[in-house]
């Protein structure tokens, strides 16, 4: 979850009232975070608690001057560790941490601010069928007073530890309602889409959703963190109805730069894709591509396609149809990223542009931006490369000679290097596709 108690909002009707310090009021535990003259803070919390409790964890924060305290930044970060009730087994660790944007303005006395809290994070702890959690807090909270101090959590501030448990059957029913209602609505879907992800991904809340509940939500959704949970759940129950493929079928003729990313999971396809995808390529959409670089055993082995996407290939990167020697250095790294488009591809014509890169030693590294730069040499690229286009992976050939692993940058070379000699010969033997 990016943040804690998102969308942060102060409510009037919450936990009743209750002093600093009290251990528990009404059903209600507190968990004291510090007291000043000027501004107090504590969490109020409710346990045993289940995801169909929205608000069982509340902020508490009080101005105890006679002005409205304006708010630089507000900070959390929650420590949890979790175990089975019946063990002192860890099961998870997780921490939560956010900012809370929206909280600008303190006026005098007492305020609650609740909102999204655990659901994302608790439905995804390992919480198992039939067992509670026992789930302990380390509470890091820090608040920043415009032209004044901060205020935080002291470093012995006690933890505190709530149960967690599975929605009862009246509480799942009232979940299905509430995900029902979402469904309706793709704003409040990209409002609670915390929540979301935490309801679908309980399977007695799948159970009690229909294709009439999803598939109109995925139609008016364009926005892609909605669209993802949706089409995942269609697919899991609905992959081949004829109103999802039919819907497929119009979408990619209409508004296919919305639809095409739904084919980016691993286990999300049909053949309805496949043609669509092809021609945005061939139309120089060639992010598409990426989207078939993921399912490339629907069509590598169809020729007619092959050849459609090899075409498509050279006019994004017309860069593979120059000699490797003459490319300069500060080129390379746009030559080694189309040589990974090439490899996916495997059109066999594409060998004969990579045969001579294989001689080449200098580096060309791929710039992943904030993944950091990938290391390999020109002919390491090309290795790989050919070797996926003959074989389909890389692997076959490193098992075949042996290689299976090394310790260090110099037994990678020397293994590589031996590699790319056994290519040269079956090459030998590989006759020219032109």
């Amino acid at each position: 979850m990016s943040h804690l108690l998102a969308c942060v909002l102060a409510i009037s009707c919450c936990p009743p009232d209750a002093n600093a310090g009290k251990a528990e009021v009404a059903g209600w535990s507190t968990a004291v975070l510090w007291n000043s003259e000027v501004v107090s803070a504590r969490l109020l919390y409710r346990s045993p608690t289940s995801l169909a409790d929205k608000k069982w964890l509340t902020l508490e924060l009080e101005n105890h001057t006679q002005k409205t305290l304006q708010v630089g930044q507000m900070r959390t970060n929650l420590n949890l560790t979790l175990h089975e009730t019946t063990s002192t087994d860890v099961l998870m660790i997780r921490e939560l941490s956010g900012v809370f944007g929206s909280i600008k303005r303190l006026p005098p006395g007492r305020h609650r601010f609740s909102g999204e809290t655990l659901e994302f994070a608790s439905i995804n702890m390992g919480l198992r069928p039939v067992t509670e959690l026992r789930v302990k807090i380390q509470p890091k909270v820090e608040i920043e007073i415009v032209g004044g101090d901060r205020y935080q959590t002291p470093k012995d501030t006690p933890s505190f530890t709530f149960g967690l448990r599975h929605p009862s059957a009246a509480e799942v029913t009232e979940l299905i309602q509430e995900m029902k209602q979402y469904l309706k609505a793709p704003g409040d879907l990209e409002k609670n889409l915390s929540r979301m992800h935490a309801l679908f991904n309980m399977p007695k809340v799948q159970d009690g959703l229909t294709l009439g509940d999803y598939l109109p939500a995925l139609k008016d959704s364009r926005y892609s963190p909605v669209r993802s949970p949706l089409v995942q759940n269609i697919f899991a129950k609905y992959a081949d109805a004829p109103e999802v493929l039919a819907y497929y079928r119009e979408a990619f003729q209409t508004e296919p730069d919305i639809v095409y990313w739904d084919a980016a999971n691993y286990n999300i396809w049909n053949e309805e894709f496949l043609e669509p995808l092809v021609q945005g390529c061939e139309k120089g959409k060639w992010v598409y591509f990426d989207v078939l670089s993921r399912h490339t055993s629907e069509w590598r082995k169809r020729e007619p396609y092959v050849v459609r996407v090899s075409a498509a290939l050279l006019k994004h990167h017309p860069i593979l149809n120059r000699q490797v020697q003459t490319i300069p250095d500060k080129e390379l790294s746009h030559w080694a990223t189309a040589v990974l488009d090439a490899g996916a591809v495997a059109d066999p014509k594409l060998v004969e542009l990579l045969k001579a890169a294989l001689e080449d030693k200098r580096q060309a590294r791929i710039n992943y931006g904030s993944g950091g730069w990938h290391e390999g040499r020109v002919c390491d690229r090309a290795l790989l490369a050919i070797h996926k286009i003959l074989d389909g992976d890389s692997w076959a050939a490193h098992q075949a000679a042996g290689v299976t692993g090394w310790r260090t940058e110099k037994e990678r070379l020397e293994a590589y290097d031996r590699l790319i000699k056994i290519l040269r010969e079956r090459l030998k033997s590989v006759p020219d596709k032109k």
